[in-house]
Formats: structure tokens, sequence, C-alpha cells
């Protein structure tokens, strides 16, 4: 994927983002199909509340999935907040401290006149008190997500527990179905959506998803991944790149 530059949103809180970028690889070693990801030039433009960066539009459509327990914590940590108002997807996953940090998948809508959306990867911290605070924000820039092409030690990824995701699944109808197409040829790694974060309308179109994943082997491991679906104009679909998600990258801050 092409790496592509950074972009920041300003609010009346400002936040740390963090976007050290590593470098991607593939996963697989399957052969790409014909028509991979389109290459674009840098633009940020909106249109109605989406970002569009550099062709890919940032997927607004979210349907809660988290527990009473999480949605309490969350709300919790983010009271006082302004500037991006925060809607959690799922919990990705978890650190053991002195206390616990939780990483939320979240969508953010900035509260201005002309309000943009994205995705954001946010921290709350909860002390062993049962008080919580928000650690780090950082946004998922979709033109230049931070992978790893290193296999790691995936459920247990800098101190970091992958947690179960299972049930997420934010996938719009045509993205489900291109990306139950592409799995099933797909060998390696069994991948379970979470959400697509964006669309890109290429000669057919690109589904940008985040994943989670279990390695097909004698000792499974669980990560996230990123995966690329190409759906093209008649009705065919497979993953032009599937990449582990580098999860540290977004919940440290600066």
């Amino acid at each position: 994927m092409k790496k592509l530059a950074t972009m920041f949103l300003s609010g009346a809180l400002a936040l740390s983002i963090v976007l050290a970028g590593c470098s991607g690889g593939k996963t697989q070693t399957e052969a790409e199909p014909e028509a991979p990801v389109e290459e674009s030039e840098t633009t940020e433009t909106t249109e109605g509340n989406q970002m569009i960066l550099g062709g890919w539009t940032v997927q607004t459509e979210v349907t809660k999935t988290l527990t009473d327990e999480q949605a309490e914590l969350f709300a919790k940590g983010m009271e006082g907040l302004v500037g991006v108002s925060y809607e959690p997807v799922t919990e990705l996953a978890t650190q053991v401290v002195a206390g616990q940090n939780h990483a939320f998948l979240c969508k953010g809508e900035t509260v201005t006149a002309e309000p943009v959306t994205n995705w954001y990867v946010v921290v709350i911290y909860e002390d062993l008190d049962g008080n919580a605070k928000v650690s780090n924000i950082a946004q998922i820039d979709i033109t230049n997500l931070q992978v790893t092409d290193q296999e790691a030690n995936a459920e247990v990824v800098g101190g970091w527990q992958i947690a179960d995701v299972s049930n997420a699944a934010l996938l719009p109808e045509e993205a489900g179905v291109a990306f139950n197409k592409a799995a099933g040829a797909w060998t390696g790694v069994s991948l379970s959506p979470i959400a697509t974060l964006g669309t890109q309308v290429v000669s057919g179109t690109n589904y940008l998803v985040l994943c989670s994943g279990t390695t097909v082997t004698a000792e499974p491991k669980t990560s996230l991944y990123v995966a690329t679906v190409y759906a093209d104009l008649k009705g065919n679909a497979s993953f032009s790149s599937v990449e582990q998600f580098y999860l540290p990258g977004y919940v440290t801050g600066v």
C-alpha cells in the first residue's frame, strides 16, 4: 500500500497522534490479483461529513458492539473531552499495567461547522480503584496505515492482548459479500472482519477492512490485520493485500 501523507485534525482539544510508520509486508505467498489498489495522488477533501483521502472515503456507518461494562468504562474515561465526538465500535486489545489499558476502535467526528469524520484508536487507562481516563488518542490514516511484515507474538504484542472482536463485523452489505468471497480462497490465516475503514472506487471497488486473524498452524496465533479487498465489475473478489496491523504504533503517546 502506498505511503501517503499523515493528516492531523485540530479541535478544541489537542490530541497526541502517533503515526510512527513501519514497512508493510505480505502475510501470504499467494499471487496477487490483476487489479491491485489504484495509485492516486495525495488529496484531502470532504464530502458531507466524510473525509476523502487519496481516493479513499472513510466508512461512516457504525454499529455499537461494546458490552455494557466496556461502554461504561469508555464513557467514564472520555468525560470532559471536547473538540471531537468519539463513537466506540469495539475494544481491540487490553494491556495489564498497574491497572489496565483498553484500546478502542472509534469513529470520530469533529465538532465544527463542517464536521469531518475519521477513525481513531482511543486508549482508556483504568486504575486499580476503577477510575478511568484517556491516555492516548491516535488517528488511523487509512492512506498510510502502520503495518509490519514481521511475525508477531500475536496474542501479546508489546504487552497488549488482542481482544475477542469476532462479533464486531462492521461491514456494509456489498463489502461483506466481497470479503466473504475473497476469504474463501485465502489460506494461512483465518480472518474475521471488524470494520470497513474505507472504500475506493477503481475499475471496481477496493474495501479496506480491519480484521482479527488467527494463523492456521499447530500453534495458532491471533493478531490484527488490515486486508484490501478488490471487487471487480463482474462480481469477483480477492485480497490484493493482507498485512499485520501494527497496534503498538497507535497505543503509545509521544
